[in-house]
């Protein structure tokens, strides 16, 4: 099951989370992640609800995404959850390797599509800060709903501090 996706609009847009409670009655989104990072909520009764919404947001931005193992991992993985679910995406994914447009994957392209390093390994590497040090993708299902939150808004931080980065040196 798929809890929370994040996402941002743009290098400079607000980094939004969207997010299936676990009890929505109970749930109270947090305002801030890291030490004073802003994060937007949307909260779905359904994964199938957020994942529509995900495939409209996917749509409206003509294909044009970044992520990090966005191709190898997150793009397949929100496929079959799709298929599970009867969800049709608005548009399919671009899971091409060797290509910079449409769905450019930062891990794949910094590490020529070969043997690469995590996300938080790079930020490390370039100190870029972990808005969530303590936190890693083992423990994901396995927290509470604003941790989650907190998890996947720190996630799009570093990705979009990575994409940063790379400008001018990449592209």
């Amino acid at each position: 099951m798929i809890r929370a996706i994040g996402y941002r609009e743009g290098v400079e847009g607000k980094i939004c989370v969207m997010i299936v409670p676990k009890d929505i009655d109970a749930f109270l989104p947090p305002e801030t992640f890291g030490k004073d990072h802003l994060v937007r909520t949307a909260v779905f009764d359904t994964e199938g609800d957020m994942l529509s919404r995900w495939w409209l947001l996917f749509k409206n931005a003509r294909r044009q995404t970044v992520g990090y193992n966005s191709i190898g991992f997150d793009f397949p993985y929100l496929l079959r959850r799709s298929m599970d679910l009867r969800v049709k995406p608005s548009l399919q994914p671009d899971l091409r390797r060797y290509q910079y447009k449409g769905n450019m994957d930062l891990m794949a392209i910094m590490f020529n599509w070969g043997r690469a390093k995590g996300m938080k390994f790079v930020c490390k590497r370039y100190g870029i800060e972990n808005p969530n040090p303590e936190l890693d993708g083992s423990q994901v299902a396995n927290m509470d709903d604003a941790t989650l939150v907190q998890y996947a808004a720190g996630d799009i931080y570093m990705l979009t501090e990575i994409y940063r980065l790379m400008d001018g040196f990449y592209w």
